[in-house]
Parts: structure tokens; C-alpha cells; sequence
């Protein structure tokens, strides 16, 4: 299935109700393996079975550091994302049109001109290319990315590059959103496409629910 279509869903119950039937065999597998492991421990000598119980009282004082790292972890990348909002809203107007490039933003630029470039001072706004915006830098962005270029599929690249803008909100607990910007596009009318991540609270790190928004397509255009 493309990329794009990945960021629709169906309707929030659908999801729910697909969410609790893939939860079912899961839970009963924990608790096949947990009656297996119980039924194992009360066949051991009293001797084994006291060093057992001593290992599971170390492993639950580890478990109970790794929650905490989690937490700390977690509140970290909250600061960082605040941190950074304020960069990525500067990306976001440089690459959709909404501005030049600032004076302090170009201070770098000689160095990237190669030999006898001008100075900064020498460069004119109308010497500066006029395009609008970077087109296709998100498109640019996830082909060059290890990861994110084996999931686009050919019909993907012709809406990708209307992509403005990708960013990630927080949202209470572990759980955040994706957002995708587009500009105006012959495809669909939507502005916005969210991709919600609902995390596991008793596996961190792990996804147990994703919503997404139903892509309004125009006439002709829907592409999955």
C-alpha cells in the first residue's frame, strides 16, 4: 500500500474495534506463557525456587530503573521538541515561499559558492534566484532517506512534492501525531493529513492504535 494512502483510515470505531481484535490473541498468549512459566517454577526444588524469587526481585528493581530512564527520556524529547519548534516553524515559511532567507541565515553563503564568490554584502535580492519556496524538499528529503525512500510508491512522488511541511505535536502521554502540510494540489482538498499514534503504556515504544485522516479526493484523483 503507497505512502499516501497509509495516512487515511476509516472511521475511529473500525480502528478501535480492529485494535481490540488484534489485542485478544496477544493477551491470551501472555497468559498461556505466564501459567507455562508458573507451573515450571512449582516443579523446582525449595533451594531453586529461592534463587529464582531472587532473580525476579532484581528484575523487577531493573525494570523499575528502565521505567524511570523511559520517563526521563520522554520528558527530554518533550523539551527538545519544544526547543525546536521555533527552528522548524523558520524551515517550514523558507521552504513553502513565505520568506527569504535572512542576512544571519547567509552568513555561511560564500563558503558554499566555491572560489572567488562575492561577499555577502555584494549580493543583491535581485541577484538571488526567485523561485518560490524549495519545491519538492520533502520529496527530496524522504528519497534520500534510508528508511523512509522504501516506502514511497511511484504514484506517491506526484503528491509528495507538494508537501510544504511535516511535523510531529505531542499529545498527552506518549502519544503524538504527524502532521503533513500540503499546498493547493489537483489530488484532494485536504490542508492537513494527521497520522495519530496511540502508544502502549505497558510497552513503551510500542504502537498499539493509529488514526488517520480520511483524505478528501477530488474527482478522478484518488490514487490507492
Amino acid at each position: 500500500m503507497c505512502t499516501i494512502s497509509n495516512l487515511s483510515n476509516m472511521s475511529a470505531t473500525s480502528h478501535q474495534e480492529e485494535s481490540k481484535t488484534e489485542a485478544k490473541p496477544k493477551d491470551i498468549s501472555k497468559l498461556k506463557q505466564y501459567k507455562l512459566f508458573k507451573k515450571l517454577v512449582s516443579h523446582l526444588p525449595v533451594e531453586q525456587k529461592k534463587k529464582f524469587a531472587a532473580l525476579m526481585f532484581i528484575a523487577r528493581q531493573r525494570n523499575d530503573i528502565k521505567e524511570q530512564l523511559e520517563k526521563e527520556i520522554c520528558d527530554l524529547e518533550r523539551e527538545y521538541n519544544a526547543a525546536c519548534a521555533p527552528l522548524y516553524k523558520l524551515r517550514e515559511e523558507l521552504v513553502s515561499g513565505k520568506r527569504d532567507p535572512t542576512p544571519q541565515e547567509l552568513a555561511n553563503l560564500p563558503k558554499y559558492q566555491g572560489n572567488g564568490a562575492k561577499t555577502l554584502e555584494g549580493i543583491g535580492v535581485q541577484e538571488m534566484e526567485r523561485t518560490k519556496g524549495i519545491p519538492g524538499f520533502w520529496l527530496k528529503a524522504f528519497q534520500n532517506h534510508s528508511e523512509m525512500n522504501e516506502f514511497i510508491q511511484p504514484e506517491d512522488i506526484f503528491i509528495l512534492k507538494y508537501l510544504t511541511d511535516v511535523r510531529k505535536v505531542q499529545l498527552e502521554g506518549n502519544d503524538y501525531e504527524v502532521v503533513f502540510v500540503f499546498e493547493s494540489n489537483d489530488y484532494f482538498t485536504n490542508k492537513e493529513l494527521k497520522k495519530t499514534m496511540i502508544m502502549d503504556p505497558e510497552e513503551p515504544g510500542e504502537c498499539k492504535e493509529t488514526k488517520g485522516t480520511a483524505i478528501a479526493w477530488k474527482e478522478g484523483k484518488d490514487i490507492t
